[in-house]
Order: structure tokens, then sequence, then C-alpha cells
């Protein structure tokens, strides 16, 4: 079972950790932490499925599909300046 249907079908193993006695700070930090990285798992699959549709329905691909852009001396420009 992967992590995010483990987390969304059955989230019990996490919070019955934290109603045990001299584990709800363990409790607490595993369930936080499973909410932290599902939330970022999922913002990524949402934009990179909005990303792919946009570029199946015509838009042109993103400029940073393909690396760092390159100056015309050969540098690779990393940054904002």
């Amino acid at each position: 079972m992967t992590t995010i249907s483990r987390g969304a079908v059955d989230p019990e193993p996490a919070v019955a950790a934290a109603l045990k006695p001299g584990m709800y700070f363990t409790g607490f930090l595993d369930t936080t932490l499973m909410v932290i990285f599902i939330t970022g798992v999922v913002l990524v699959l949402v934009d990179s499925v909005r990303r792919w549709i946009m570029v199946l329905n015509g838009a042109p691909v993103p400029v940073e599909a393909f690396g760092p852009p390159v100056t015309k001396e050969g540098e690779v420009k990393m940054g904002c300046c």
C-alpha cells in the first residue's frame, strides 16, 4: 500500500500512537509529518497533471522542462540575475 493511500484510507495507526500514554509527542509528530508529506505529493501531482493537460491542449512546453538556460557564451544561467 502506498503512503498516500495508506494515509487517506487508514490514518488510524498514527492517531492511535498519539493516544497511547507516553507516546503523545511521537504520535503527533508522525501524524503531522504524514499530513505534510501527503500534501506535498498531492500538490506535485496536481501541478504535473495541470501542465500535461495544458501541453496536450496546445500550450508550449515550459522552458524549464529542458534544463537550465544556456547563454550565448555557453554559460549556464542560474538564479534571478
